[in-house]
């Protein structure tokens, strides 16, 4: 009798972490589009943070500088093979909206693997224009949970975050955010 009663409580157990399990998968599964658009609900919440980060000649500034007009932020690492593949496209986008979307690359520098001499050997021999900047603090990525780059946020000219995408992005997407952004 004692073995039954050990029996139903471990099937019990096992019946309760497979419909987790199966919960689990369903809302990833859900959840596994790489773009996130943030809801009308959620837009109140959804207001962009600030943080402080410096420009290609280690002046610091502060995301609010640029608040005003739609930003698309991106965070990036010239080690990262999904960033450069993506980067060509963040250059097409910035030469048709620079005059009304304000362009944030921001790299990751963290003084070992990306420093600030690295990156700015990457952006002139890659002939890149759009404004760099440098995470050196990893402000950036500390507010905004980056943990995975290429990672891009798409913030209307309210300061509302409207898209986020993980991974490489491609030029369609990046035009697509950028009007909704600019609307």
């Amino acid at each position: 009798m004692k073995n039954n009663i050990k029996i139903i409580i471990m099937v019990a157990v096992l019946v309760v972490i497979i419909a987790g399990a199966f919960v689990t998968y369903n809302v990833y599964k859900e959840n596994a589009d790489n773009s996130t658009k943030v809801t009308n609900q959620s837009k109140e919440n959804a207001k962009m943070s600030d943080f402080s980060f410096f420009d290609i000649n280690n002046t610091e500034v502060k995301l609010s500088d640029f608040s005003g007009k739609p930003i698309v932020l991106n965070f990036w690492a010239s080690w990262c093979p999904s960033c450069i593949g993506e980067l060509p496209y963040f250059q097409s986008a910035y030469d048709t909206h620079k005059d009304n979307v304000q362009f944030i690359m921001l790299n990751l520098t963290d003084g070992e693997r990306e420093t600030a001499e690295s990156v700015k050997s990457f952006i002139t021999e890659k002939n890149y224009t759009f404004p760099v900047f440098l995470d050196k603090k990893a402000e950036g990525a500390n507010t905004y949970g980056i943990y995975s780059i290429p990672q891009t946020l798409f913030i209307d000219n309210d300061g509302k975050i409207i898209y986020t995408h993980t991974g490489a992005i491609s030029f369609q997407e990046i035009e697509k955010y950028i009007k909704e952004i600019s609307d």
